[in-house]
């Protein structure tokens, strides 16, 4: 599957900065107030 973009809530927005747009990065979701939730992103 090539490139997808989604946008979902992120827990700390602030973490965000270390990313820049386009990188490629794994996440991990967990349900916070009935949404999934970004709560760790990393670098693939």
């Amino acid at each position: 599957m090539g490139p997808v973009t989604m946008a979902f809530p992120v827990r700390d927005r602030a973490a965000l900065k270390d990313f820049k747009e386009g990188e490629a990065v794994s996440v991990t979701f967990d349900n916070v107030d009935g949404k999934a939730t970004v709560v760790e992103m990393r670098r693939k």
